[in-house]
């Protein structure tokens, strides 16, 4: 496997400079990848990142490249995690470690997908696509067995609109939570996927604190992990770490040679 570390990054495709086609108010940013089946996504998060009129596409060597406002500065960071949620991006500078400099970016990038690792392998190309950095997603769902794992993907747009009553009602069921970590970098052919399953029961009622902070869904309080009596909502931050945290961070880290 190639080294991946903020000492040993990829280095940049050959250079086409386009500095002298460019009006002097556009800077050259990167070579950009096959848009087709991303672009819709790509240009709306081109225009939350960049700003509406502040990027362009050029073409150039038989390429494509992105150019952008050059007033523009990119936050420092060696990887750049895709959520505007600051909950998430603590927890995925946590999962990184010291090593490396992590930034939050919020995009425009839609989640119809039809399963949790189909989203995650979508937007870490719409993001790399847009920003031509390393890039992290890291995507979730909640499948229940006996209904061959409904809800999946789909899982926070279910509890918006059928409400937590709806899940208290299809137990006590066998479920699991599941979590894709996609790491994306320009001289990658596919995103990397790192993929943890939590498995358990769901209950028919909803104990502990919503508010704790690591109950990041409504179903932590009435989601038993396998081996425990407790639902998630009702562990302590210890108990919650020892027994619920998954290893996806940890085999990234172990991939990039941290």
């Amino acid at each position: 496997m190639q080294e991946h570390s903020k000492r040993n990054r990829p280095d940049s495709e050959e250079h086409i400079d386009l500095s002298a086609a460019l009006p002097r108010s556009f800077q050259q940013s990167h070579k950009l990848p096959e848009l087709t089946g991303i672009r819709e996504d790509f240009n709306k998060s081109c225009d939350l990142f960049y700003g509406e009129g502040n990027w362009r596409i050029e073409e150039a060597g038989g390429e494509r490249f992105l150019a952008i406002d050059s007033r523009f500065q990119f936050p420092a960071a060696d990887i750049y995690f895709v959520s505007g949620n600051p909950g998430k991006i603590s927890s995925a500078k946590i999962g990184v470690g010291d090593e490396l400099m992590l930034c939050g970016v919020a995009l425009d990038i839609s989640e119809e997908q039809e399963d949790v690792r189909s989203i995650a392998l979508y937007k870490a190309k719409v993001a790399s696509a847009v920003l031509g950095r390393p890039i992290l997603c890291d995507d979730s769902g909640f499948e229940i067995e006996a209904l061959n794992g409904y809800p999946g993907s789909r899982v926070g747009r279910e509890l918006e609109s059928k409400g937590i009553e709806h899940f208290l009602g299809l137990a006590p069921a066998k479920a699991r939570f599941i979590q894709v970590l996609a790491y994306f970098e320009p001289n990658l052919a596919e995103p990397k996927l790192f993929t943890s399953f939590a498995p358990g029961e769901l209950i028919a009622e909803q104990r502990g604190d919503r508010a704790k902070p690591f109950a990041k869904s409504e179903l932590a309080t009435c989601f038993v992990l396998e081996g425990q009596s407790q639902t998630i909502a009702e562990m302590t931050e210890s108990e919650y770490r020892a027994n619920a945290t998954s290893n996806r961070w940890e085999e990234l880290r172990a991939w990039l040679s941290l």
